[in-house]
């Protein structure tokens, strides 16, 4: 496998949210491991980490942990069962695409148009003019 691609896309809103019942997980957080980051977990002596959101959600669905970093739709559609403890909001993932056949050819592959191209071209157009900063 070789990379062939990336790009940067939002997530759906995630928050730390908390079951309202006491469960057999009660000292347990359900996280995927990029998003341990994302809130204070120093309330919960068990870290369990998932390989998705989605497997958190399951997780706090079947209580094996009381509280999870979860999309904030999950807690508002079980909102008889979970609250949010932390709103966290959208998150820009950078993802890697590959695949099995190489697209490079020996040569970098870029987007010469792409909006952070463009931001520089401004920039230094800005810092090259007379009178620029």
């Amino acid at each position: 496998m070789v990379a062939v691609d990336a790009f940067i896309s939002p997530s759906q809103p995630m928050a730390l949210v908390q079951s309202v019942a006491s469960e057999k997980g009660a000292d347990k957080v359900g996280v995927q491991t990029a998003t341990q980051s994302y809130a204070d977990l120093s309330a919960w002596p068990i870290i369990v980490h998932e390989p998705t959101v989605l497997a958190v959600q399951s997780g706090l669905t079947e209580g094996r942990y009381s509280a999870g970093i979860v999309f904030t739709s999950f807690a508002m559609a079980h909102a008889d069962r979970f609250e949010v403890v932390e709103p966290i909001g959208t998150v820009c993932d950078a993802w890697i695409v590959y695949g099995r056949q190489a697209v490079d050819d020996g040569r970098a592959v870029v987007w010469d148009d792409s909006p952070v191209a463009r931001q520089f071209r401004t920039q230094i157009g800005r810092s090259s003019a007379p009178g620029g900063s």
